[in-house]
């Protein structure tokens, strides 16, 4: 087995055309006793792996051959190595080839979770998404330099957006412009990659997919679609009185200028930074 994997298939071992029977399977198969024995071999290490990811890695080899052939093999393709097969198999191909993806690929297909899947269309999801990632979730998953120093600007922004690209087959300026995001695609793409050379950054892929999911399962209390259209083109949506009321009531300090009170009240309906607020109210003072 382990010469067979490191040297081709002799010239003729597959079967010719005039010995098909119809099968698909019959075709590929090789005429080749020897390579026979491997292939089975190879699916016994298979089956026996504990997990999807430890199947991945038993099959890994196997998909490799096919593309060192010249033949593309992508997550979407992989079925077509030999018909219909099992949910389980599927997603052991797709795995296999996580290494070689692309990162946004990655998400599209959800490798990082044993439930990998084809992308579907998943933008609803935009409409229980804040602009920016909540921040004790921001917090957690913003990778960070070995100083401690966040790897990318606006990370909370950029998260929002990767969690939208979760099993979703939206292109990532599409899901920039659903989030009501600032940044770029070229941001995204460039944050996603910095993910996949970051040591944690399986983990917080494994996780941006797994909030994905709950949140298409089970939503959450607020539409924040709806207030970001409600709110982002408002020029002024608390009052002057109505604010000065609100901290005599509170006993707070009276404050003459409400535009800080705007700029927190922003934030706190949308989910939105503050400098993506109205420009009469985005401007904050160094304070």
């Amino acid at each position: 087995m382990e010469h067979y994997r490191a040297h081709p298939l002799p010239v003729g071992s597959q079967r010719s055309l005039d010995a098909r029977h119809g099968d698909l399977h019959s075709h590929v198969a090789s005429g080749d006793a020897a390579a026979t024995a491997v292939a089975v071999s190879a699916a016994f290490r298979i089956l026996r792996a504990e997990n999807i990811r430890s199947a991945a890695r038993a099959a890994e080899w196997l998909t490799g051959r096919v593309t060192a052939s010249g033949r593309p093999l992508y997550p979407g393709n992989v079925v077509a190595l030999g018909g219909a097969i099992s949910p389980a198999l599927e997603a052991t191909l797709r795995c296999s080839r996580e290494s070689k993806l692309m990162p946004v690929a990655r998400l599209r297909h959800r490798t990082g979770v044993d439930s990998t899947r084809p992308p579907t269309d998943h933008n609803d999801r935009a409409r229980v998404l804040p602009t920016a990632l909540w921040p004790q979730w921001a917090l957690r998953l913003t990778p960070r330099h070995a100083s401690g120093r966040p790897a990318a600007q606006r990370a909370d922004e950029l998260l929002a957006v990767a969690c939208l690209l979760a099993g979703n087959t939206t292109p990532i300026r599409a899901a920039v412009h659903l989030t009501g995001t600032t940044v770029s695609s070229h941001n995204v793409s460039t944050f996603l990659a910095t993910l996949t050379r970051h040591p944690h950054g399986a983990n917080v892929l494994r996780t941006l997919i797994l909030l994905a999911d709950h949140l298409d399962a089970r939503g959450v209390p607020i539409e924040y679609a709806r207030r970001r259209a409600l709110f982002t083109a408002c020029p002024q949506f608390l009052d002057t009185r109505a604010w000065l009321e609100l901290q005599r009531r509170l006993r707070s300090n009276p404050g003459p200028d409400p535009v800080h009170a705007e700029r927190w009240l922003f934030h706190t309906l949308t989910g939105s930074p503050a400098h993506l607020a109205h420009p009469s109210i985005a401007p904050a003072t160094p304070a």
